[in-house]
Parts: C-alpha cells; sequence; structure tokens
C-alpha cells in the first residue's frame, strides 16, 4: 500500500473482496486477511469490501489473460470490413462482445450464467435498495459513494436507505428528524431513515446464531473482545 502512487497522488481508498471462506480458511490467512485492514486504516485509508454471490474470480474457467486478448484482436481484425460494412455490423458486434471477449478454457463459449456473473456490474439492476449503514461521522464519504453509485444508469432504479446509530438515550424520532435534515440539505435522495436503538440488548436468538458462527475459530474471551 505505501508503495503504491507518486507522493501526494496515491490512493486513499483500498478495495478488498469479502473473504467467502472464512469459516473454514486456515486461521493464519484469516488473521491476514484482518491484518490488510488494520494495516489500511493505520494509514488512514478508507476500506471498502466488495462481496457478491458465488465471488469475483473466474480465473479458473477463463482463458489466460494474453490468450484472452488475442483471441479479442483475431475478431476485432475479422470484423473490419470496409467503411460501409462497420456500420451495420456494429450493433451485432455490440451483442456479441461479450461472449467473444470472455471465452472459457480451451476456447469454448461461457455459459450465459458466468457471463452474466463476470458483467453483473454493466447491466442495468433491477429495482431495489442500496443499504447504507452510517455508523459514524468520518467526513460522509460513506453517504457519497453510494450516492454517486444511484446516479449511475445501471442503479438508477435503486433507492437508498440510510441507517444510522442513535447518539443518546433521547427520542429516536428527534434523531431521525436530524438525520432527515442533513441529507436533504446536501441534496442526498433517500427513500427511509432508520435509526438504531443501541441500548437495546441484541435478541437471544441474534446472540446464539453468532456463537455459533465463531464456535470453530476456538477463540479466547480476550481475542472475541480485542
Amino acid at each position: 500500500m505505501l508503495c503504491s502512487g507518486v507522493g501526494k497522488v496515491r490512493p486513499n481508498i483500498i478495495l478488498l473482496g469479502y473473504k467467502q471462506d472464512w469459516s473454514t480458511c486456515p486461521k493464519e490467512a484469516l488473521e491476514e486477511y484482518f491484518k490488510v485492514v488494520e494495516e489500511a486504516f493505520d494509514l488512514y485509508m478508507g476500506v471498502g469490501i466488495l462481496r457478491c454471490p458465488g465471488g469475483m474470480d473466474f480465473s479458473t474457467v477463463l482463458l489466460p489473460p494474453k490468450e484472452d486478448w488475442e483471441e479479442a484482436v483475431v475478431v476485432e481484425e475479422k470484423d473490419e470490413v470496409d467503411d460501409n460494412k462497420k456500420k451495420k455490423k456494429k450493433s451485432q458486434k455490440s451483442k456479441k462482445e461479450d461472449g467473444q471477449i470472455y471465452r472459457a478454457r480451451g476456447g469454448g463459449a461461457l455459459p450465459k450464467a458466468v457471463i452474466d456473473n463476470i458483467t453483473r456490474f454493466q447491466q442495468k439492476q433491477k429495482s431495489g435498495y442500496i443499504d447504507v449503514w452510517w455508523l459514524y461521522d468520518d467526513g460522509g464519504l460513506t453517504i457519497l459513494l453510494p450516492h454517486i453509485i444511484s446516479q449511475r444508469s445501471q442503479f438508477a432504479n435503486c433507492t437508498i436507505r440510510i441507517f444510522c446509530l442513535a447518539r443518546s438515550r433521547g427520542d429516536l424520532e428527534f434523531e431521525q428528524r436530524s438525520m432527515v435534515s442533513l441529507l436533504r440539505r446536501f441534496r442526498i435522495d433517500f427513500s427511509d431513515v432508520i435509526v438504531i436503538n443501541t441500548q437495546e440488548k441484541a435478541k437471544t436468538s441474534t446472540v446464539q446464531e453468532f456463537e455459533r458462527s465463531i464456535s470453530h475459530l476456538d477463540l479466547s474471551s480476550v481475542e472475541l473482545m480485542a
């Protein structure tokens, strides 16, 4: 992380993939993952964790990058005909582009489900929610990034929901009104603001579910609270 960028022109955000195998991987691998996150915070960097169903690693089914791009170039050369035919074939080529660029090992075509997963962020999303957990006032980046995402055409049908914590034991409705006023001041579009009461204890079923999820890690009470 220290070697990236030049001088003051260096990234201040690190994006990690969600560790899907956290419950089955060796303890050392899990500790290494957390150390990366801790190191990023120590360097005053923002940390984002991207979690997608099935992950984003398709290296086991795709051609190696070099062969992949060589094949893409060959396809483009075949499609380069005279100027009159280019315009007619442009729309046809765009429809087949994903299938031409992404090829399975051995040169075969990839299943549609795999291509859909690879290009999921290029497709227009159906109506849904972008949930934002604004736990601390860290300058507003936690709100700004989802707002920018919601302005993209792919997420035009998605609305933002804000989850925040109550700062005191006072009226939760007052906390909600304050947050709504702040968001409107900065012209952030949202569908709902939900204030979480941190004074309430977690449900017994929630505590039991959490304890079951970490039971195999063999953590001491000191490590758990660290």
